[in-house]
């Protein structure tokens, strides 16, 4: 009984959104947001492989090389964001 109550009420003022301005174009707008949620909702989470000593050791490597020195950008935001 809830749930049809719920969908009279949806259905009216679906109705009404209608005739307003842009009426249509937001319907439709709503609907198809709601359906590219659905889809992210349902979508099926695959498992990250495992990484080997070997892959951690060349990450590793590959993101010490990228910063320009251990932590010292870090430092400077760090001292950036207190107040003087």
């Amino acid at each position: 009984m809830r749930e049809l109550i719920f969908l009279v009420v949806h259905l009216i003022t679906t109705a009404f959104r209608l005739v307003g301005p842009g009426g249509l174009r937001s319907v439709v707008a709503e609907s198809v947001l709601i359906k590219h949620q659905l889809l992210i909702v349902n979508r099926s989470r695959r498992r990250a492989s495992n990484l080997h000593v070997a892959d951690r050791r060349v990450l590793f490597a590959l993101d010490k090389a990228d910063s320009p020195c251990a932590g010292g950008h870090r430092i400077k935001t760090i001292n950036a964001a207190t107040f003087p």
